[in-house]
């Protein structure tokens, strides 16, 4: 966003539009008024009584033409064609908030979502993050070569990894001798010797545990006056010989356990197995075979991996379960563990939620990054970066491993 944007946001020249019901209404912030009840005809002509202003809409509203699987949408393609037009003739700045941020949204400016809410609750929340990148106006709504490969990646990812769950009880619902995982156990050794520190800490190839005295725990202050636990970090491999339920542990043998094998195998996923159909067993199977790009002849980037199958990106819709892997189960989980021991900051505690009434009290419930104060927003982003690195880290070592292994 340039500085037309920031200095007509300071003039509070911003008009946030929004749908439900079949109506639309707007916040003008220059004037500080909500008018409702529009018929959303009447939106396409609002660039030409607001020129020279900011329109900021939901993706899903104003982004996206009308389909027949939604009711977000109002408008065809040739409606918001033309209306797309008709802001850059008023000197509109158009812009698309990505939806899946108005939660958020609503619990920091402290109002409950509503038809009515959302245009203040938009503008409120932009007006203190800035940060927040928005979306430009498509000039072409048709799906593009490199969106259909996209797609076409992150179905088969999801096919291979679906299945790579953790089970309640045993902790692992997959077979070592599946595709994925065989892979991954046979490299473990490589893996513990060229990763990162952080990387084989992410991904369960080595563990925290905390130091105690006299079956106690060891605490330490931290610089901002917290106190947490003293740990000692040790690799996820076996140091004695002993006897457990499912067979016997040996000395220096990996702890298959503690790897964090359903991220390992979505990282995985875009660059190695083929589902081909075998002719013995009549059945569709798992290849030994790389997943080649048929744009590029090429096993695929981090690039394209990043945007089209992980989906790493603020607008992001049904992001495929590499994604929910990576970010649900794997990052939440990571960014929470780092914040406690080296932050001393809870992001699991609860809190009374400000619009979730039960038996006419406040519904206790896990903190969001919506409540989140401004120093665990930072903790967060900070561990939340580290963690994403180290994802491109281990799709970069797996794609270099591959590459010489298949000789390319």
């Amino acid at each position: 966003m340039n500085s037309t944007y920031f200095t007509r946001f300071e003039e509070k020249k911003v008009i946030v539009i929004d749908y439900g019901k079949g109506t639309a209404s707007y916040y003008n912030a220059f004037e500080n008024e909500t008018y409702k009840k529009l018929k959303p005809s009447e939106v396409l002509d609002l660039p030409s009584k607001y020129p020279g202003y900011i329109f900021i809409s939901e993706d899903a509203h104003l982004g996206i033409p009308q389909n027949e699987q939604s009711m977000a949408q109002m408008y065809t393609s040739r409606k918001l064609s033309k209306f797309y037009q008709n802001c850059s003739d008023n000197d509109v700045i158009l812009k698309f908030f990505p939806q899946k941020l108005s939660p958020r949204a609503s619990l920091y400016v402290g109002m409950p979502k509503s038809d009515d809410n959302d245009p203040f609750i938009i503008y409120e929340f932009l007006k203190h993050h800035p940060e927040i990148k928005l979306k430009n106006p498509r000039l072409d709504f048709s799906i593009t070569k490199l969106q259909q490969e996209g797609y076409r990646f992150k179905f088969a990812c999801n096919k291979k990894t679906n299945g790579i769950r953790m089970d309640g009880e045993d902790k692992q619902s997959y077979s070592k001798e599946d595709l994925l995982p065989k892979f991954i156990i046979e490299n473990l050794d490589y893996l513990d010797q060229i990763l990162s520190d952080e990387a084989k800490d992410a991904f369960g190839l080595t563990v925290e545990k905390d130091l105690q005295k006299n079956k106690k725990p060891i605490t330490k202050i931290l610089s901002n006056g917290r106190e947490v636990r003293e740990f000692k970090t040790t690799i996820s491999k076996y140091t004695q010989n002993r006897k457990t339920k499912k067979g016997q542990c040996i000395k220096g043998e990996w702890k298959i356990n503690n790897i964090k094998m359903p991220q390992l195998c979505s990282i995985l996923s875009p660059l190695y197995g083929v589902l081909e159909y075998d002719t013995e067993s009549q059945e569709y199977v798992w290849r030994d075979k790389l997943n080649i790009r048929s744009e590029t002849g090429e096993l695929p980037e981090w690039k394209f991996v990043k945007q089209y199958v992980f989906e790493f990106k603020p607008f992001h819709q049904k992001g495929g379960v590499a994604r929910s892997n990576l970010t649900h189960f794997g990052q939440k989980s990571y960014v929470q563990r780092k914040a406690k021991r080296y932050e001393g900051l809870d992001l699991k505690r609860k809190i009374q939620h400000p619009f979730k009434i039960k038996d006419g009290k406040p519904e206790l419930v896990t903190v969001s990054v919506g409540s989140f104060t401004n120093e665990e927003t930072q903790v967060f982003k900070k561990y939340r970066k580290t963690y994403q690195d180290c994802t491109r880290e281990v799709f970069r070592v797996f794609r270099n491993l591959l590459l010489e292994r298949y000789s390319l």
